[in-house]
């Protein structure tokens, strides 16, 4: 499943093999929320933790609990983030 938010968003979701995956362009005029901080929504109920990837690698993981939203903060501005929640 492919999901696109409107173009000023700069996020985009998808969804297949027992993941979920947030993109969120962080750069000026690609995102209509460019800074320091981003707000994962709609994790699943399924997922056990959220990984966070930018052009270098992997910065975060986080063990889940149930939440269904995830604050990460003190983002560096024009990157790309992917935000991946799995089982594993």
């Amino acid at each position: 499943m492919y999901y696109r938010s409107p173009k000023t968003k700069g996020e985009y979701e998808l969804t297949g093999n027992g993941k979920k995956m947030w993109v969120w362009q962080n750069r000026k005029y690609w995102s209509d929320h460019y800074g320091t901080t981003f707000t994962v929504n709609n994790i699943p109920t399924w997922a056990h933790k959220l990984v966070m990837y930018s052009y270098d690698g992997l910065k975060e993981t986080i063990v889940l609990s149930g939440q269904a939203s995830q604050v990460f903060n003190n983002l560096t501005e024009s990157q790309t983030y992917m935000f991946v929640a799995s089982v594993d």
